[in-house]
């Protein structure tokens, strides 16, 4: 199956080749994986992704941020920023997620930091999951660098009363391959795909 990936401004798109030999659960649970996988290279910068948040206070090293209208998926964010990690602590209805983002500098980033490792811990319950991702990059153009590989291990705890400790492990590796960097062809994408 051929898999291609968009992303134009702050849309990111996925189109299945043969789409029409997979059955539509297939296609939707694919799509989820590879945007899941996207979103850790596309993420939105965090003023965007705080804008419906109200920032409260700070606590030692810490920025709070509420949501004060009640409508988003977390209801308190925490931010910490040191050593070249930003660490994140998400209060959500079904219990805690905290995500470490690993920066650093490279020749070829001029000077900004990019990401090289993503962590997170979700806690519901009696069930905790750790997701660790490792993006790889390479030269795709003489001027560009760009993530060709993320390969995450995700590990599950799960606490049962009758049968004990219930431990599943998952490893992934994700390869992007034939990058173009073109505003029009992804943005040509998004406007045909609205008239399918």
């Amino acid at each position: 199956m051929v898999i291609k990936a968009y992303k134009y401004k702050d849309e990111i798109g996925i189109s299945l080749g043969n789409k029409n030999k997979i059955p539509d659960i297939i296609q939707i649970k694919v799509k989820e994986l590879i945007r899941d996988k996207l979103n850790i290279i596309f993420a939105s910068s965090f003023e965007k992704w705080l804008k419906d948040y109200e920032y409260l206070e700070k606590q030692g090293n810490w920025y709070l941020y509420v949501d004060a209208s009640g409508l988003n998926d977390s209801n308190e964010i925490k931010i910490k920023f040191k050593n070249q990690k930003i660490e994140v602590i998400e209060k959500v209805s079904t219990g805690t997620v905290r995500t470490n983002y690993t920066l650093k500098k490279e020749k070829w980033s001029k000077g900004k930091w990019i990401i090289t490792k993503v962590e997170k811990f979700i806690y519901e319950g009696t069930q905790t999951v750790k997701l660790e991702s490792e993006i790889i990059y390479s030269k795709v153009t003489s001027k560009h660098w760009l993530p060709t590989k993320i390969i995450t291990k995700t590990k599950q705890n799960l606490l049962k009363i009758k049968t004990g400790e219930i431990d599943r492990e998952l490893s992934e590796t994700f390869e992007f391959n034939e990058h173009s960097i073109e505003n029009s062809t992804a943005r040509d994408w998004f406007e045909n795909s609205k008239t399918d």
